[in-house]
């Protein structure tokens, strides 16, 4: 007698990716890159900002300086290549000394004032 022994189908195994898996790490992979290209953008205007406003603060020093040295006399303004420097009125303190107000603007209408940087200068 012979008995036929049925011995269970193979197990399907599978190897790899599923569809649905591939498609998951291209959506994720796209979104990290997307968020990476936004930071540089951003790192960038800041970087920028951060070039005009040391620029600013470099040309108020010295006008402020010139200020002191030569005398406050009027208002004024000097043009530079990120912005411009405009000065007011002396206004007087009481004595010898006037306080001048400098303020720094950039040429772009969006970040419109720079710094605004207050001084005390001898009269002439």
């Amino acid at each position: 007698m012979s008995e036929s022994s049925s011995a269970p189908p193979a197990a399907v195994v599978s190897a790899g990716f599923t569809l649905v898996e591939a498609m998951l790490a291209i959506v994720l992979l796209c979104t990290g890159l997307l968020a990476a290209a936004a930071l540089g953008t951003a790192s960038l205007h800041s970087w920028r900002r951060a070039g005009e406003l040391s620029a600013a603060v470099v040309a108020a020093g010295e006008t402020a300086d010139s200020l002191g040295l030569f005398g406050a006399s009027g208002g004024g303004t000097r043009q530079y290549p990120w912005g411009a420097l405009v000065w007011d009125d002396p206004v007087p303190l009481g004595g010898r000394l006037l306080q001048v107000v400098i303020r720094a603007s950039a040429h772009d209408t969006i970040r419109a004032e720079l710094l605004r940087v207050t001084t005390i200068v001898p009269a002439p």
